[in-house]
């Protein structure tokens, strides 16, 4: 074999991988679609936010996302921490949009927000145990 016949081989075989990966990541997205979380958890989330947050964003806790009645404003969206096929209370928060936007772009953001999400969930977690008689 001459250079360019293996030059043609070579681009043939970095062709045929490029499509096999692209078949994979299809795949992959399709097995993993965003789950939505259920009216209970929505309120669930909003609850912890009414209670412990002041109607504030848990992750930067600068932007109101919850209106006067309580509810989420426009800005507010459910982030899925761990992974966007994952959609229960303890795997989800409500946070203002330019954070989540950060959280899936920004791995550095993300590790330092950690503690924050983890305070919001014990939180959470408070709040759904039922009082003592």
């Amino acid at each position: 074999m001459n250079d360019t016949e293996i030059m043609e081989v070579l681009y043939r075989l970095e062709s045929k991988i490029d499509e096999g990966l692209a078949q994979i990541i299809e795949r992959i997205d399709a097995i993993e679609r965003r789950r939505h979380p259920s009216p209970k958890t929505k309120e669930e989330l909003v609850q912890t936010v009414r209670d412990f947050y002041k109607y504030r964003c848990p992750c930067c806790e600068l932007t109101q996302i919850l209106n006067d009645r309580g509810t989420p404003k426009e800005v507010a969206q459910y982030d899925h921490w761990i992974s966007k096929s994952r959609n229960k209370a303890d795997q989800m928060w409500i946070v203002c949009r330019k954070c989540n936007s950060r959280l899936e772009v920004d791995s550095e953001f993300k590790n330092r927000s950690a503690n924050r999400f983890k305070s919001f969930q014990e939180r959470r977690e408070q709040n759904a145990k039922p009082l003592l008689d």
